[in-house]
Parts: C-alpha cells; sequence; structure tokens
C-alpha cells in the first residue's frame, strides 16, 4: 500500500495571502489588504463566537459572515464548560463561521478573550455557499499543554444557544478581560 504525502500551506507575502494545496497543485489568492499599514483578517468561529451578538460584544465591531467548514480539525466540549475547543485530527471536519475582514484591535480584544488555554493560529477554511472556494483565518486552537481539559463529547451550537449561552454570558473569565 502506497503512502501519499500532500501539505496545505498559507504564505503571507505583505499584504497578499496565498493558498498553496500540493495535492492538487492548488494555488490561489485569498485576500489582499487594500489599506496600507491596517491589515485586516478573517476569524473562524466554531463556538461561542458563531452568536453574532458575542462576537460583536466580544470584538467591538459588527462584521461580515458565512459558514465555512475546517478539515483536519475536531471540536470537542471543555470539560465542566459550555465551550468548545478544537485540535488538530486528520479526517475530521469543524462546521463554523468565517467572519471577514477584522481589525487588529478586534483581534486584541478577541486574544484576551480567549486567554492562554487557546493558541491563534492561520489555517485555510472552506467557504459554504456560493463559490465554495479557500479562505485564510484566523482560529483559536487548544493550546498543547490544555489538550487534557478536552472532552470525549461533540459540542452543539444549537444546544449552546438553548441551555448554556445565558450561563456562558454571565461566568465566562473572558468578558473580564475586555474592561
Amino acid at each position: 500500500m502506497g503512502t501519499s504525502l500532500w501539505a496545505q500551506i498559507l504564505v503571507f507575502y505583505g499584504s497578499w495571502t496565498f493558498y498553496i494545496n500540493f495535492r492538487d497543485t492548488t494555488l490561489a489568492l485569498l485576500s489582499l489588504n487594500d489599506e496600507p499599514g491596517k491589515s485586516r483578517m478573517n476569524l473562524f468561529a466554531y463556538g461561542t463566537l458563531m452568536d453574532p451578538k458575542i462576537m460583536a460584544r466580544v470584538s467591538g465591531m459588527r462584521c461580515r459572515a458565512g459558514g465555512a467548514v475546517l478539515s483536519g480539525y475536531v471540536r470537542r466540549a471543555v470539560r465542566g464548560e459550555v465551550y468548545p475547543a478544537i485540535a488538530a485530527r486528520p479526517g475530521e471536519t469543524v462546521d463554523g463561521v468565517v467572519y471577514f475582514d477584522l481589525t487588529p484591535e478586534a483581534f486584541e480584544r478577541l486574544d484576551r478573550f480567549e486567554g492562554p488555554m487557546y493558541r491563534r493560529t492561520g489555517l485555510a477554511v472552506t467557504l459554504q455557499g456560493a463559490g465554495n472556494g479557500k479562505a485564510a483565518a484566523e482560529a483559536y486552537v487548544i493550546a498543547p499543554g490544555h489538550l487534557d481539559r478536552l472532552s470525549d463529547r461533540n459540542w452543539s451550537f444549537e444546544e449552546f444557544l438553548k441551555t448554556g449561552k445565558a450561563r456562558f454570558q454571565g461566568s465566562y473569565e473572558g468578558y473580564g478581560e475586555l474592561e
């Protein structure tokens, strides 16, 4: 049985972002920032930030959004919490939302909100809907030192909206970091 090696990479060069897939030899320009010195980026949200009201409160801005899928990762509930985390796992996918064109200030707020349990990581996501193209996006991936906090349970956004959102908004420590 043969082994095939392939890789996907994002290349950031100045205000250009390229997606390269060596499996099917795809090269695509994903974004060109049109504000010199004011780099904007996309965010892939897979948990509580999928809620537009939570996202606006945390980021300090309202953003254009659309459905997206992240390949090579799995989403699991965090033990004892109402929110999830993602970790690399080949063959798995995570459905979520991509928010477009966030400012550096919004990412500063998001970094404080997410805290040390998560590491912001640049990834490529597949957009859902018209076009189904790729986009470069940042995502908050669980830091290696916190992998033991992941449960075996899948996490459901619908269940979060029904039973966990009020608790999350009332008790999550990250909100205190935004003040």
